[in-house]
């Protein structure tokens, strides 16, 4: 009848793109929606549990562990895309697929993960086969659980295991964020919202343009401002084309225009996991990657280190440079101490991301754009 059209027609107004992206759905309809049951937050409370688990465990077991969580991550969205598939499973480890590999404990995990870092590249594989011997049976069967959508706490069965085909990058930085718990604090490692790195990368690379600045991060973290600004270049440069990116295009635009840097191994690992999700994203079919491999980003486009030490990136000039800086006052770290002696600068009150702005400055172009999330109390007070 008429009522049921104009309430249906209503609820399609509602369930809008804008509408959902701005939060007005969400807002409008609160009653019904719990963030705390999401799949987003029901996957993050999980991986905090399991780390809870070792949180008395050494330094290096800890690092084991969340390096298996991010190859399995990625394990997991490949074989969910039929990249990977089930017959190579099979071949390689005797089961056909990554619960059952789990399941079976550290050997079939290392020939996974052996085989994969050969046929794709080791920078998000390459330490696992090492370091998974630190990791116990027990920690492994539990991210078999975690990835099927298990509730870890109570060990109750998921009937509908997560999709990661479709995983947003925005979990990316959730994720990275549980995994740098411990150090967080002392480091003001926090990650950036993407309405926020939506807001600058708005200013400085909007979407109308159609050039293919080099971008940097100086502290990158998860990479979310470096994973959309791919997205963004990508974008221009197929629509300059008219046409979809081959891989070879992308690969290319991806390491030749994207850039970062991070002193935590952990970040910049999990960076380049975000960069290879919104690299695969833009493939529409598995026959692509037959016979491809990876790029190689860490030490070459994301290196590990701290942005104020010498690095292979300290001499090159960007057009771009974009980020959230950490926001510490009262200390600066000596590499940061030294960059502002040998320069003839100073910050007040010893602001960390006043540092990084100066940073900054020294490695744009002349003609380069410069976007930081700052504190504004460098700006409201002399």
């Amino acid at each position: 009848d008429s009522r049921s059209k104009l309430d249906s027609a209503r609820f399609a107004t509602d369930l809008n793109k804008t509408e959902v992206e701005s939060g007005s759905f969400a807002k409008r309809f609160s009653s019904i929606y719990n963030r705390s049951t999401r799949v987003d937050a029901a996957l993050l409370n999980n991986l905090q549990y399991l780390r809870r688990g070792i949180a008395d465990a050494s330094q290096s077991t800890r690092e084991a562990l969340d390096a298996l969580l991010g190859a399995c991550l990625t394990a997991t969205y490949l074989i969910q895309r039929s990249i990977v598939l089930p017959e190579y499973l099979e071949a390689i480890t005797g089961y056909d697929n990554l619960d059952q590999i789990l399941g079976a404990g550290r050997e079939s995990c290392r020939r996974l993960f052996s085989a994969l870092a050969e046929e794709f590249n080791g920078d998000v594989f390459g330490p696992v086969p090492d370091m998974i011997s630190a990791v116990n049976e027990r920690a492994i069967r539990q991210i078999g659980s975690l990835l099927n959508g298990d509730d870890l706490a109570t060990g109750q069965r998921s009937l509908w295991p997560y999709d990661f085909s479709v995983m947003p990058s925005d979990l990316v930085s959730g994720i990275y964020e549980q995994l740098l718990e411990d150090t967080r604090h002392v480091d003001s490692a926090y990650y950036t919202p993407r309405f926020l790195v939506n807001v600058l990368l708005d200013e400085i690379l909007p979407w109308t343009e159609t050039s293919l600045p080099r971008i940097i991060d100086l502290a990158c973290g998860s990479g979310a401002f470096m994973t959309e600004a791919f997205r963004r270049l990508c974008y221009r440069e197929r629509k300059r084309l008219g046409r979809d990116l081959s891989y070879d295009e992308l690969r290319a635009v991806l390491q030749a225009k994207i850039f970062g840097i991070d002193k935590n191994t952990v970040a910049a690992r999990t960076a380049i996991f975000g960069l290879y999700l919104a690299l695969l994203e833009q493939l529409k079919q598995r026959t692509v990657w037959d016979g491809t491999v990876l790029p190689t980003l860490l030490n070459y486009n994301v290196i590990a280190a701290d942005a104020f030490d010498q690095h292979v990136l300290s001499k090159e000039r960007f057009d771009c440079v974009v980020g959230n800086p950490p926001w510490r006052s009262h200390h600066l770290p000596r590499n940061a101490q030294t960059f502002l002696s040998e320069h003839g600068l100073s910050v007040p009150d010893k602001q960390y991301a006043a540092a990084f702005f100066w940073l900054a400055q020294h490695m744009l172009t002349s003609s380069g754009s410069l976007g930081l999330l700052m504190p504004s109390g460098l700006l409201l007070h002399n």
